[in-house]
């Protein structure tokens, strides 16, 4: 079974390569070629009910401007879908989300790292502020 971001991006790309052929595509050739494509598709067809989630799905397409549909009820992809599909679609974003969100986490840990490093030596430079303070005032009276 596709999970949806896999099923976004199968939309995506079949609208991307069929637009290099025919730029536009009815509901009905999207679905058949969807099926037709994908194995997982062909035999979850009627579980997966993939008729209406195709639906929902190119209205997610078209919302994001990747698609729109002309009055003839026919899909075309916009530049911003060609650019989203060539850089890898809907998966591509969420690894690169993954990997920045895996990114920051790093980066925070390290921040507190270098807090309590910082923390410690403004510590150390403290006693040692006093310690020489200490010394200094011990000569002025030593020497009056």
């Amino acid at each position: 079974m596709l999970t949806p971001i896999q099923k976004l991006d199968l939309v995506l790309r079949l609208l991307a390569t069929n637009a290099k052929l025919k730029p536009e595509a009815s509901y009905i050739q999207i679905y058949e070629e969807t099926v037709k494509q994908n194995q997982n598709l062909k035999t979850n067809a009627l579980i997966d009910d993939w008729g209406s989630q195709l639906e929902r799905i190119l209205n997610k397409l078209e919302r994001e401007n990747l698609v729109f549909k002309e009055r003839d009820a026919t899909y075309k992809i916009t530049f911003d879908g060609y650019y989203k599909d060539f850089i890898g679609g809907y998966e591509e974003a969420s690894k690169s989300l993954d990997e920045e969100k895996r990114l920051q986490f790093d980066f925070q840990i390290q921040a507190e790292v270098n807090a309590k490093r910082l923390n410690r030596l403004t510590s150390w430079l403290s006693v040692g502020s006093f310690l020489l303070a200490l010394v200094e005032i011990i000569k002025i009276f030593l020497h009056r």
